[in-house]
């Protein structure tokens, strides 16, 4: 029996995997890489109410794990019911789906954080490793997106953008900052490839690759000034071959994830 955190616990987060299925077919993705062969689908509403006594004891409750929160067709109400129960709200979408009807929803939503997906700064990059998510319709979507935002007045969703970090894509940090600043994004956040699916992904990997190290501190840097001047929260981890450090700025100790 799944035994869930109490009123009398307090947690920094909650991420709840509210959809395990997912349209794109990223090349470093597990759903897309293992389809077929793992489960998909969406939380039941039976496990969901479960939690809902348990969402008051943390600050912060994201709805994404591994697959695209906005398939599930029950989002916009779980949302509501979240909010309902008192901590901030936030997502991750690969930005396909902020159609007009689902920004006028998130708009409406009071979700405090909309997270983006991005695996490069170019066209050309990104669609070959995020399959199925074109960046020219999370372009549309963001820039539509701000537009709305603006005559709204509304100060939220901060829109954060999530950059998978890859030896093929290092040189593009700078663009992923200028879209940053066209899309009115509050944050970039860079992540390393820590789950290597394939041979073939070896060799994007940083964490394998020694021989980038110097050119990697060079571009973060290089993005972090960029993101400094743009008025942009910059957050970068970069990966070092000694021993292991002993913190990890998500603060594992103080969160839990539930899957779909």
């Amino acid at each position: 029996m799944m035994v869930l955190p109490g009123p009398s616990l307090e947690l920094d987060w909650i991420q709840v995997e509210l959809s395990a299925s997912c349209t794109g077919s990223c090349v470093y993705c597990p759903v897309s890489r293992f389809r077929g062969r793992r489960r998909e689908g969406f939380m039941t509403e039976e496990m969901f109410r479960r939690l809902e006594a348990s969402l008051a004891s943390a600050s912060m409750v994201f709805l994404q794990g591994w697959g695209e929160p906005l398939l599930d067709p029950d989002f916009w109400e779980r949302v509501a019911r979240v909010r309902a129960s008192g901590p901030r709200v936030g997502f991750t979408t690969n930005g396909m789906h902020l159609d007009r009807g689902n920004r006028r929803a998130l708009l409406e939503s009071g979700v405090e954080i909309l997270g983006v997906s991005l695996a490069g700064g170019t066209a050309e990059t990104h669609d070959r490793f995020r399959a199925g998510n074109p960046l020219a319709t999370v372009d549309d979507h963001l820039r539509e997106l701000r537009k709305e935002k603006e005559e709204m007045g509304a100060d939220v969703p901060k829109v954060h953008l999530a950059y998978q970090l890859l030896a093929s894509n290092l040189s593009e940090l700078p663009r992923v900052l200028d879209l940053a600043e066209d899309w009115g994004a509050a944050q970039v956040v860079v992540s390393n490839l820590d789950l290597v699916l394939s041979r073939e992904l070896e060799k994007e990997a940083l964490t394998a690759r020694p021989d980038l190290q110097e050119e990697v501190g060079r571009r973060l840097d290089q993005a972090r000034t960029m993101a400094e001047e743009q008025g942009i929260a910059f957050r970068a981890y970069r990966h070092g071959f000694g021993a292991p450090r002993p913190a990890c700025t998500e603060n594992v100790l103080r969160s839990c994830f539930i899957a779909a």
